[in-house]
């Protein structure tokens, strides 16, 4: 038996290191299930990616580049609305609003289920183009709109009476508080938010809040 043992070991071939390697590179083993990443994962990975790309390219310079990179991660329907306005501020900061104008107006097709997207691009619009008086206009129709369609949202209202104080309009301000009041909101914090809000239409008496912010503290 030892005799045909080391007989049959005899007549193995020498195997070296190369041969194991060509072994396991002809061999498949599939990533777990849960490492998998589903379409949402996907989308965000390159939202990601892109997002990064535009990060880089932007501190080598070129801010053509980077604005490129981020408009793709705004197209992958999976990036922040950080990235939209981060790209957009570059734009501005480079001379180039209309581009940041259009980079927020495609954010915002696809995020109108966000009150802040509404804030963001009417933010702009006023920031930029506050001389030109169709896009003023247009950055106060915004969040007109941002308050019917998200009636018991604060920041909204906020918003869009800041930007009624801007124009020295205090009595549309203050009707845009009245149809703040008027919402049936049992949210406590909707009411600190709208007090606080209020503060800028009331001024304090002295050292004490005005009867008309207490009112809404006392809600």
């Amino acid at each position: 038996a030892s005799i045909l043992h080391t007989a049959a070991q005899s007549a193995k071939p020498e195997l070296s290191a190369e041969d194991f390697a060509e072994a396991y590179t002809e061999r498949y083993i599939p990533p777990s299930e849960d490492l998998l990443l589903g379409n949402k994962g996907q989308k965000r990975g390159k939202a990601l990616a892109y997002y990064y790309l535009g990060l880089s390219r932007e501190k080598a310079g070129d801010i053509e580049g980077a604005l490129d990179a981020f408009e793709a991660a705004i197209l992958t329907g999976k990036s922040t609305l950080g990235v939209s306005h981060r790209a957009a501020q570059l734009a501005g900061k480079f001379g180039d609003s209309d581009r940041g104008r259009e980079i927020l107006e495609e954010s915002f097709k696809l995020n109108q289920d966000n009150p802040a997207a509404y804030s963001q691009l009417s933010t702009y619009l006023w920031t930029y183009h506050e001389n030109r008086r169709e896009n003023r206009d247009e950055a106060i129709s915004i969040m007109q709109d941002a308050t019917k369609r998200f009636p018991t949202n604060a920041s909204v209202y906020g918003d869009l009476i800041s930007l009624y104080l801007r124009l020295k309009s205090r009595t549309q301000a203050k009707e845009l508080l009245s149809q703040a009041t008027a919402q049936p909101s049992e949210d406590a914090s909707f009411w600190y938010q709208i007090a606080k809000i209020a503060e800028s239409l009331y001024p304090k008496r002295g050292t004490s809040v005005s009867e008309e912010v207490t009112s809404f503290y006392d809600k």
